[in-house]
């Protein structure tokens, strides 16, 4: 996740966090420090990485990183949790790099980023596993968006936690 605040997209994967059944192994990847120990907290015992934002196309030195910890960790799958179609690129560069599997959850629609910015999310999203979105909208504007075919982008909408019980 590289999420700049808590909202939305963050408290989503913290909700799935918490629904994970205690067995499967997982590592909280984030570039945010607040963010990673908030959607952290989702979960005992999770392993956390934290690594430096990518400030721009010639900070080297942090996109290395990002695809190092990729091939350090070897993740039986990666999931990138994505404000918008333009989120996360160094981790999912450094996941397909690894040569792991990348499911990418779209949470918005943001508008388009430069030119240089599109060609490369164009470039990586062809080589992504699986799109999630979570609603037709964000599906089929990420379709659009990222050159992919119609129904490539599967919907599934974000859960909702129980309401606390009422007192009678």
């Amino acid at each position: 996740i590289d999420a700049p605040v808590y909202g939305g997209s963050a408290g989503a994967l913290a909700m799935l966090l918490r629904s994970l059944d205690p067995a499967i192994e997982v590592t909280l990847v984030g570039t945010v420090p607040d963010v990673v120990e908030q959607v952290g907290a989702a979960r005992d015992g999770i392993a956390v990485e934290l690594l430096p934002r990518v400030r721009n196309k010639a900070d080297v030195g942090a996109i290395v990183r990002h695809v190092r910890v990729m091939r350090r960790l070897r993740p039986d799958v990666l999931h990138a949790n994505l404000d918008h179609q333009w989120d996360g690129q160094y981790g999912i560069l450094g996941g397909l790099l690894s040569r792991t599997p990348v499911v990418a959850t779209v949470h918005a629609v943001w508008p388009h980023p430069d030119r240089l910015q599109r060609t490369l999310i164009h470039a990586l999203a062809r080589r992504v596993d699986a799109y999630v979105a979570v609603s037709a909208f964000v599906a089929r504007s990420t379709e659009l968006l990222l050159g992919l075919s119609a129904g490539a982008v599967r919907v599934i909408y974000n859960g909702v936690p129980p309401a606390p019980a009422l007192a009678t």
